[in-house]
């Protein structure tokens, strides 16, 4: 049994406001993202990597590749 072709219409309708409000979504925050580089005064963000945390490093954690090559290269790694 096919539905009637109002039904259809209505349908893609939804599709294509729920997909151009997605395209907005990501638009704006896009948007948001650039202004805070344009922004911040050395306009990069902050760098995830352990190795650049002076927290971490002054607790003695470091990223665990670092943490492996030390190991092989003391012959401890598995």
């Amino acid at each position: 049994m096919q539905a009637p072709s109002g039904e259809i219409g209505r349908t893609f309708e939804w599709n294509m406001q729920t997909l151009l409000f997605s395209i907005l979504l990501l638009a704006v925050g896009m948007a948001l993202l650039g202004i805070k580089l344009l922004v911040k005064s050395d306009g990069s963000f902050v760098s995830p990597h352990i190795h650049d945390s002076k927290a971490m490093r002054e607790r003695g954690i470091d990223c665990v590749v670092e943490q492996d090559r030390q190991a092989r290269q003391k012959g401890k790694a598995c």
